[in-house]
C-alpha cells in the first residue's frame, strides 16, 4: 500500500479519483434508503475543479490500482471526499490517507484538521477511532440529515477515541435499543444529559442509536417494533419524520461509561464551522 500526495493531475488520475469516490459513496450505508450521498455522482470534473480552486490531494494505491482517495484546502485542513474501495475496506486504507493529509497540515502549520460526518450514515464513529473528537452537532440544510463537526487536534498525540462519549447535553432523548424480536425506541426529557438518560434505559437492550430535541416537559414514552432499527423510518431518517429531532449517534453496542455519568462533554447545537457545504457526508 502506497500513500502519496499528487501533486500533478493527469486526466486518467482524475478519471480514477472520481471512480473510486462514486464506488465509496454509493456502497453500504449503515441504513437503507438515505439520500444519495454527493460523492456518490463524482465526476472526473469536479475533481479537477477542486485541484483548480487550490484543495490538495492524496491518493492510495495497491497493486497499481488507485484504492483510496482524499482532498482538503489548507485555508481551512477540512477533509472533504474521503473515499476507499468497498473491496479494500477494513485493511486500514481511510486513516492511512488521514494521517498522510494530517502530516500535510502539520507541514504547513494548521493546528487542526475538521470535518463534517452524517451520523445516519454512520461515520462519526470511524472517524472517532481515528482521533477525531465531536466538536458540535447541527441540521444539514440540502438534505433531511443531521452532522456532526469533528477535529482533530494537531498538537496532541492521536489516539482512538471512544464512540459515543460521555454527552451532559439536557434536550427530550429517544434512544434506540435492540431487544429479542424486535426494536424498543424510549422517548424522554433528560435535563441531566443524554448520558444519563442512556444509562437509565440500558437494561433494555443493546444501544443502537439516540435522537435529541430540545427540552420539554413530555411524558416518557415507550414504543416497541417487530423490526430491527435499520427500517425504521423515524430511526433511518428521524428529521424527516420529526424535524426538531437531530440524529445525535449512531452506534453498534451500548456504551461502556464509567459510573456516575459525570464530567464529559455537552457538544451543543450550533452551525457547522467547515467553509464548504459539499466538504460533507463523510
Amino acid at each position: 500500500m502506497t500513500v502519496d500526495q499528487a501533486f500533478v493531475l493527469t486526466d486518467r488520475l482524475a478519471e480514477d479519483v472520481a471512480a473510486v469516490t462514486r464506488r465509496a459513496y454509493r456502497a453500504g450505508d449503515l441504513v437503507p434508503g438515505l439520500p444519495v450521498a454527493d460523492g456518490a455522482k463524482e465526476t472526473a470534473q469536479d475533481v479537477r475543479a477542486d485541484l483548480a480552486a487550490g484543495y490538495h490531494l492524496w491518493t492510495a494505491t495497491a497493486g497499481g490500482r488507485l484504492v483510496g482517495a482524499v482532498r482538503a484546502h489548507s485555508r481551512d485542513w477540512c477533509v472533504r471526499r474521503l473515499a476507499v474501495s468497498p473491496d479494500t475496506r477494513g485493511l486500514g486504507v481511510g486513516k492511512l490517507l488521514l494521517r498522510a493529509l494530517e502530516a500535510g497540515a502539520r507541514a504547513e502549520g494548521a493546528a487542526r484538521v475538521v470535518l463534517d460526518a452524517v451520523v445516519e450514515r454512520g461515520n462519526p464513529a470511524f472517524y472517532a477511532r481515528a482521533g477525531y473528537r465531536t466538536v458540535h452537532h447541527f441540521p444539514a440544510d440540502d438534505k433531511p440529515l443531521s452532522e456532526v463537526h469533528m477535529e482533530l487536534l494537531l498538537g496532541e498525540p492521536v489516539t482512538p477515541r471512544a464512540y459515543p462519549e460521555l454527552d451532559r447535553t439536557p434536550g427530550t432523548v429517544r434512544s434506540w435499543w435492540s431487544v429479542d424480536g424486535g426494536t424498543v425506541c424510549a422517548t424522554s426529557p433528560a435535563p441531566d444529559g443524554i448520558s444519563a438518560e442512556v444509562r437509565r434505559n440500558r437494561h433494555l437492550g443493546v444501544l443502537r442509536g439516540v435522537d435529541l430535541a430540545p427540552l420539554s416537559d413530555g411524558t416518557p414514552v415507550r414504543r416497541r417494533w417487530p423490526l430491527p432499527a435499520a427500517v425504521i423510518s423515524s430511526f433511518a431518517l428521524p428529521r424527516l419524520d420529526e424535524p426538531e429531532f437531530l440524529a445525535w449517534w449512531r452506534v453498534g453496542e451500548s456504551p461502556d461509561w464509567p459510573s456516575p455519568p459525570a464530567g464529559g462533554q455537552a457538544a451543543g447545537v450550533r452551525r457547522p464551522s467547515c467553509e464548504e457545504r459539499d466538504a460533507r457526508e463523510h
